[in-house]
């Protein structure tokens, strides 16, 4: 028996309740039955918390990709305003771009997806149109030549 007083310490493997930033507690071995609780002139040390916990959860919003109907949309326009569906290709990849849009996009970019859609029907239905227009004049003067 010494004559210095015992100076009471925290359980192995747990951290005072006030650790330093980036303290962790190594890991405890697990409780077994001949583990007393700690008598009531003791301090009771709990492990220091994680940085997560306690700390409320800011959502931030999500803005996911919309690659495919702004894609969509720009072709849309493109072909209504320049012209430049005269080979229908472009609707027909824009009506693609707008559909795939709508299903794998967030809800963010379903204006885009509805706007390249609706832009590039309409461009497909006023060049289909204007194709069928032409193939009937072609037509009509090729009864009226005689050849």
């Amino acid at each position: 028996m010494s004559n210095q007083p015992e100076i009471p310490r925290p359980y192995e493997g747990q951290a005072p309740k006030y650790a330093p930033p980036g303290y962790y507690a190594p890991a405890s071995p697990p409780p077994s039955d001949d583990m007393q609780p700690p008598a009531p002139s003791q301090p009771v040390y709990s492990p220091a918390p994680l940085y997560s916990q306690g700390v409320p959860e800011y959502s931030i919003p999500v803005t996911g990709p919309r690659g495919l109907s702004l894609s969509s949309m720009i072709i849309g326009l493109v072909s209504l305003v320049a012209g430049a569906g005269f080979i229908i290709a472009p609707q027909i990849v824009g009506i693609v771009l707008g559909h795939l849009g709508l299903r794998k996009e967030n809800p963010q970019g379903r204006a885009f997806a509805i706007t390249g859609l609706i832009t590039n029907y309409l461009a497909l239905v006023i060049w289909v149109a204007l194709y069928a227009f032409l193939i009937l004049v072609i037509a009509v003067a090729e009864g009226e030549s005689g050849y």
